[in-house]
């Protein structure tokens, strides 16, 4: 049990099939596998680490499902931060979690700007939008250009994200769970 064995035989599948829409953007399965080995390719570029965690700030759009992939490809754990958090709120998390990249679109650029000089864990910060990336951010389609990855097969008992609770009674906690636990709760959800 491994979070990217479904997309791996969604490719096998549905090899014609579509796997997203974003806007003018349209990829088959196939497509997307190929650019999830690439981009975890261009996050060990980088310097994402083994066991690394990787939080995203975005809205939903097919980069985000890209990177949701990605990461556990390239060996580490997807931390989704809730949109609507306050920076402070978001500064606790990434230090919390050890975060060592940021995936942020352009929604989120004041967030980040709040955050200048306050988040010592994150090393680099993928900017997911559209056009121009802002200074000091890695473009996500630059990391989509690194040869492909093997996938690193985490899986099982190993952590695929922490997801962090409301904290309306304290500071939130993160809730970490494994291959196992994501597969398990995606499977259960669809046989609902």
């Amino acid at each position: 049990m491994y979070v990217t064995q479904s997309l791996k035989r969604a490719a096998q599948v549905r090899p014609k099939g579509t796997s997203t829409i974003f806007r003018d953007r349209r990829r088959i399965w196939p497509e997307t596998l190929d650019r999830v080995a690439r981009i975890a390719g261009g996050l060990k570029r980088i310097g994402f680490s083994a066991g690394g965690r990787a939080a995203v700030l975005a809205l939903n759009s097919d980069r985000y499902f890209e990177q949701l992939f990605a990461v556990p490809w390239a060996g580490g754990a997807v931390v989704p931060l809730n949109t609507r958090l306050a920076a402070p709120e978001i500064q606790y998390i990434l230090e919390d979690s050890a975060t060592e990249i940021l995936f942020i679109d352009e929604q989120f650029l004041g967030v980040v700007d709040q955050l200048k000089g306050k988040m010592p864990s994150v090393r680099h910060i993928v900017y997911l939008g559209e056009g121009r990336p802002p200074a000091g951010t890695v473009a996500f389609e630059s990391l989509a250009d690194a040869p492909p990855l093997a996938d690193a097969m985490r899986g099982y008992d190993d952590l695929a994200g922490i997801f962090y609770t409301g904290g309306t009674t304290g500071k939130a906690k993160g809730v970490m769970l494994s291959h196992r636990n994501v597969v398990t709760n995606a499977a259960n959800c669809i046989a609902g």
